[in-house]
């Protein structure tokens, strides 16, 4: 797995940078149309670009100071970004191998050969690929691609799980505005009004209610 991942990582990184201040849903979004293309069918010329595409908004992001505001959803988007690239590794090495010859009952254009150490590393980041494997020797292409694309699909809404739980947390928060302000008893009503309304939380409530009540005993 480690050496699948290194390798898709390095293509990453060698991509150059040309898009800053993408944020989390920027490039939740743009994984999501990688996600559709790969689901209705591709072609590794098509693919390519379209990973080109996203790397625009994902890469930015990662490399950004709001990926640090929410660890584990950077983490997530990164394994993404790492079963598609991956994907892609796959794609390559069957070209670089060459279309092997298989059994006369497989189509030998749809088919690569498991005798490498490269395979071996990629069952073992996805074990399902081993009951893909037929006569022992030979992994049909779009199978390996599928299982991959999977993973990411998988990963990807928990990615857009976290977003949301992210973006709810955003719109709880209280802004300045909802701050009280005027004579105690002004503030003190307008935190009622507010939680009555939904605006803030029972904690929150209760926090501020404590912040007023102290300074109201301070100024005595």
């Amino acid at each position: 797995m480690k050496r699948i991942l290194s390798i898709a990582f390095i293509i990453f990184m060698g991509i150059s940078r040309v898009a800053f201040g993408q944020t989390s849903k920027d490039a939740i979004e743009a994984i999501q149309k990688v996600n559709a293309r790969t689901e209705v069918g591709i072609s590794y010329k098509d693919y390519a670009a379209v990973l080109g595409e996203a790397n625009y908004k994902v890469k930015p992001y990662l490399e950004s100071s709001d990926s640090t505001k929410n660890p584990k959803l950077k983490e997530v988007i990164k394994k993404i970004w790492v079963h598609y690239l991956t994907a892609s590794q796959v794609w390559e090495y069957q070209f670089a191998r060459g279309r092997s010859s298989t059994p006369s009952l497989l189509d030998r254009n749809s088919y690569i050969k498991t005798d490498s150490q490269f395979i071996d590393l990629l069952i073992k980041s996805y074990p399902d690929i081993s009951r893909k494997i037929e006569d022992g020797r030979f992994l049909a292409f779009s199978d390996a691609l599928a299982i991959i694309w999977q993973a990411a699909s998988t990963e990807l809404k928990y990615a857009v799980k976290l977003l949301s739980l992210e973006e709810n947390k955003q719109l709880t928060k209280p802004s300045e505005s909802a701050k009280p302000v005027g004579s105690i008893e002004s503030r003190l009503d307008q935190i009622d009004q507010l939680k009555a309304k939904g605006k803030i939380t029972d904690k929150e409530y209760k926090q501020m209610r404590k912040e007023i009540l102290s300074e109201a005993t301070k100024s005595k």
